[in-house]
Protein backbone atom coordinates (compact mmCIF):
# COMPACT_ATOMS: atom_id res chain seq x y z
CA UNK A 1 0.00 0.00 0.00
CA UNK A 2 1.14 3.50 -0.98
CA UNK A 3 2.03 6.09 1.81
CA UNK A 4 -0.36 8.96 1.70
CA UNK A 5 2.06 11.60 1.40
CA UNK A 6 3.70 9.97 -1.09
CA UNK A 7 0.62 9.08 -3.05
CA UNK A 8 -0.67 12.67 -3.02
CA UNK A 9 2.54 14.33 -4.09
CA UNK A 10 2.13 11.94 -7.23
CA UNK A 11 -1.56 13.00 -7.47
CA UNK A 12 -0.11 16.74 -6.84
CA UNK A 13 2.53 16.29 -9.42
CA UNK A 14 -0.42 14.87 -11.99
CA UNK A 15 -2.69 18.20 -11.12
CA UNK A 16 -0.36 20.68 -11.65
CA UNK A 17 -1.68 23.41 -13.49
CA UNK A 18 1.42 23.93 -15.89
CA UNK A 19 3.21 21.16 -16.41
CA UNK A 20 1.14 18.38 -14.79
CA UNK A 21 0.10 14.70 -16.78
CA UNK A 22 -3.78 15.52 -16.65
CA UNK A 23 -3.36 19.01 -18.28
CA UNK A 24 -0.67 17.79 -21.13
CA UNK A 25 -3.11 14.83 -21.94
CA UNK A 26 -6.03 17.56 -22.35
CA UNK A 27 -3.64 19.96 -24.35
CA UNK A 28 -2.55 17.57 -26.94
CA UNK A 29 -6.35 16.79 -27.61
CA UNK A 30 -6.89 20.78 -27.72
CA UNK A 31 -9.19 21.02 -24.36
CA UNK A 32 -7.18 23.57 -22.24
CA UNK A 33 -7.37 22.12 -18.81
CA UNK A 34 -8.54 23.39 -15.63
CA UNK A 35 -6.77 24.56 -12.34
CA UNK A 36 -8.04 21.59 -10.31
CA UNK A 37 -6.64 22.64 -6.84
CA UNK A 38 -8.12 26.09 -7.20
CA UNK A 39 -12.15 25.09 -7.23
CA UNK A 40 -13.34 24.03 -4.13
CA UNK A 41 -15.36 21.22 -5.94
CA UNK A 42 -12.90 20.07 -8.23
CA UNK A 43 -9.95 20.05 -5.10
CA UNK A 44 -12.48 18.30 -3.15
CA UNK A 45 -12.78 15.55 -5.66
CA UNK A 46 -9.23 15.33 -6.68
CA UNK A 47 -8.67 14.69 -2.68
CA UNK A 48 -11.56 12.22 -2.95
CA UNK A 49 -9.86 10.38 -5.85
CA UNK A 50 -6.62 10.31 -4.73
CA UNK A 51 -8.16 8.56 -1.48
CA UNK A 52 -9.66 6.02 -3.84
CA UNK A 53 -6.34 5.49 -5.28
CA UNK A 54 -4.17 5.11 -2.63
CA UNK A 55 -7.03 2.68 -0.95
CA UNK A 56 -8.33 0.82 -3.62
CA UNK A 57 -5.78 -2.52 -2.74
CA UNK A 58 -6.63 -2.50 0.62
CA UNK A 59 -10.59 -2.38 0.08
CA UNK A 60 -10.45 -4.88 -3.27
CA UNK A 61 -8.63 -7.35 -1.13
CA UNK A 62 -11.68 -7.46 1.48
CA UNK A 63 -14.03 -7.28 -1.55
CA UNK A 64 -11.96 -10.36 -2.52
CA UNK A 65 -12.04 -12.61 0.43
CA UNK A 66 -16.09 -11.45 0.73
CA UNK A 67 -16.65 -12.99 -2.90
CA UNK A 68 -13.92 -16.16 -1.68
CA UNK A 69 -16.03 -17.22 0.56
CA UNK A 70 -19.21 -18.19 -1.34
CA UNK A 71 -19.36 -21.34 -2.07
CA UNK A 72 -18.24 -22.68 -5.41
CA UNK A 73 -21.26 -24.71 -5.71
CA UNK A 74 -23.88 -21.89 -6.39
CA UNK A 75 -21.65 -21.02 -9.18
CA UNK A 76 -21.82 -24.33 -10.46
CA UNK A 77 -25.61 -25.12 -10.14
CA UNK A 78 -26.13 -21.68 -11.88
CA UNK A 79 -24.53 -22.77 -14.65
CA UNK A 80 -26.18 -25.88 -15.08
CA UNK A 81 -28.62 -24.21 -14.95
CA UNK A 82 -27.88 -21.95 -17.47
CA UNK A 83 -27.41 -18.88 -16.00
CA UNK A 84 -24.87 -16.50 -17.64
CA UNK A 85 -22.02 -15.11 -15.72
CA UNK A 86 -23.81 -11.41 -15.90
CA UNK A 87 -26.92 -13.37 -13.93
CA UNK A 88 -24.53 -15.66 -11.40
CA UNK A 89 -23.00 -12.00 -10.60
CA UNK A 90 -26.44 -10.51 -10.01
CA UNK A 91 -28.48 -12.98 -8.23
CA UNK A 92 -25.19 -14.99 -6.32
CA UNK A 93 -21.86 -12.28 -5.90
CA UNK A 94 -23.73 -9.18 -5.20
CA UNK A 95 -26.62 -10.39 -2.47
CA UNK A 96 -24.48 -12.89 -0.78
CA UNK A 97 -21.84 -9.40 -0.92
CA UNK A 98 -24.15 -6.72 0.01
CA UNK A 99 -23.02 -6.50 3.91
CA UNK A 100 -19.50 -6.37 3.06
CA UNK A 101 -20.19 -3.61 -0.01
CA UNK A 102 -21.93 -1.48 1.99
CA UNK A 103 -19.56 -1.51 5.12
CA UNK A 104 -16.85 -1.08 2.74
CA UNK A 105 -18.66 1.68 1.29
CA UNK A 106 -19.47 3.70 4.12
CA UNK A 107 -16.43 3.45 6.25
CA UNK A 108 -14.21 4.70 2.72
CA UNK A 109 -16.73 7.21 2.61
CA UNK A 110 -16.05 7.71 6.22
CA UNK A 111 -12.08 7.74 5.87
CA UNK A 112 -12.32 9.49 2.58
CA UNK A 113 -13.97 12.81 4.29
CA UNK A 114 -11.86 12.72 7.33
CA UNK A 115 -8.41 12.20 5.47
CA UNK A 116 -5.75 15.06 6.62
CA UNK A 117 -2.96 14.01 5.53
CA UNK A 118 -4.63 14.00 1.75
CA UNK A 119 -6.33 17.57 2.01
CA UNK A 120 -3.94 18.90 4.14
CA UNK A 121 -0.67 18.37 1.42
CA UNK A 122 -3.06 19.22 -1.66
CA UNK A 123 -4.44 21.82 -0.91
CA UNK A 124 -3.84 23.21 3.37
CA UNK A 125 -6.81 23.66 3.26
CA UNK A 126 -7.34 26.31 0.90
CA UNK A 127 -8.50 27.90 -1.91
CA UNK A 128 -9.65 30.46 1.12
CA UNK A 129 -10.15 27.41 3.64
CA UNK A 130 -12.92 26.07 1.24
CA UNK A 131 -11.83 22.63 1.53
CA UNK A 132 -11.11 22.13 5.11
CA UNK A 133 -12.56 19.49 7.04
CA UNK A 134 -12.20 19.65 11.41
CA UNK A 135 -8.34 18.43 10.94
CA UNK A 136 -7.05 20.97 8.59
CA UNK A 137 -9.65 23.97 10.40
CA UNK A 138 -7.89 22.85 13.83
CA UNK A 139 -4.21 23.13 12.35
CA UNK A 140 -5.61 26.73 11.28
CA UNK A 141 -7.65 27.94 14.43
CA UNK A 142 -6.49 25.65 16.98
CA UNK A 143 -7.44 28.04 19.82
CA UNK A 144 -10.86 29.12 18.28
CA UNK A 145 -12.00 25.62 17.85
CA UNK A 146 -10.31 24.54 21.61
CA UNK A 147 -12.39 27.41 23.05
CA UNK A 148 -15.81 26.85 20.40
CA UNK A 149 -14.88 22.82 21.99
CA UNK A 150 -14.75 23.94 25.85
CA UNK A 151 -18.00 25.84 25.21
CA UNK A 152 -19.89 23.32 23.79
CA UNK A 153 -18.54 20.97 26.59
CA UNK A 154 -19.81 23.56 29.14
CA UNK A 155 -23.65 23.58 27.86
CA UNK A 156 -23.77 19.75 27.36
CA UNK A 157 -22.35 19.40 31.14
CA UNK A 158 -25.04 22.31 32.09
CA UNK A 159 -27.85 20.22 30.45
CA UNK A 160 -26.58 17.45 31.83
CA UNK A 161 -26.47 18.59 35.73
CA UNK A 162 -29.68 19.71 34.95
CA UNK A 163 -31.30 16.65 33.42
CA UNK A 164 -29.72 14.55 36.90
CA UNK A 165 -30.90 16.77 39.14
CA UNK A 166 -34.45 16.39 38.10
CA UNK A 167 -34.31 13.13 37.66
CA UNK A 168 -32.88 12.66 41.59
CA UNK A 169 -35.92 14.90 42.17
CA UNK A 170 -38.04 12.99 40.59
CA UNK A 171 -36.87 9.70 41.93
CA UNK A 172 -36.93 11.02 45.81
CA UNK A 173 -40.54 11.82 45.24
CA UNK A 174 -41.30 8.52 43.51
CA UNK A 175 -39.66 7.29 46.22
CA UNK A 176 -41.96 9.14 48.56
CA UNK A 177 -44.81 8.50 47.22
CA UNK A 178 -44.52 4.88 47.04
CA UNK A 179 -43.09 4.89 50.44
CA UNK A 180 -46.47 6.47 52.01
CA UNK A 181 -48.65 3.85 49.82
CA UNK A 182 -47.85 1.00 51.73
Amino acid sequence: IVPTVASTLLWLWILNPQSGVANTLLASIGIEGPNWLNDRWLALSMAMLTHVWKSLPFWTLILLSARLSISADLYEAASIDGASRVAQTVRITLPLTRTMLLITTLANFVVCFNSFPIIFVMTGGGPVNRTDILATCYTHWSCTIASVRWIWCSIIRGFWRRASWRLRSLSTTCRYAWSRRR
